[in-house]
């Protein structure tokens, strides 16, 4: 193979190598069906807000509120998965706190989209 070629083929190879791995890291990552489970309820809550045209503050309020028992199944498993990972458990915390914060703003920036006048 020419230097020309392997030089515009490696990047391809590493991307699809790379692409690869990141498909089979996510398809063992053991948080995916409690990730799923707790952001299929926060939809099914959002998609009622909106056709409820609940108010943003009202939202904003009752998000937390929702799907507990997908949120502590969702905390056990990212918890789990980082202590697996050697981390410590109250930077374990830390990070389970932080994925949950983040589905709940995904959520709440859905919701103030979904329900703003056209």
């Amino acid at each position: 193979m020419s230097p020309a070629l392997l030089a515009l083929t490696a990047p391809l190879a590493l991307l699809a190598t790379s692409s690869s791995a990141a498909a089979a890291l996510q398809g063992n990552d053991p948080t995916t069906a409690a990730r799923n489970a707790y952001t299929a309820c926060l939809r099914q809550f959002m998609d009622r807000s909106v056709r409820e045209r609940v108010a943003a503050d009202a939202f904003r309020t009752a998000l937390p509120q929702q799907c507990t028992q997908q949120e502590q199944a969702f905390r056990e498993s990212l918890i789990r998965r980082e202590i697996g990972f050697r981390t410590p458990r109250s930077e374990a915390e830390e990070t389970a706190n932080m994925e949950v914060e983040d589905a709940r703003s995904n959520f709440l920036q859905l919701f103030e989209m979904g329900s703003s006048p056209s």
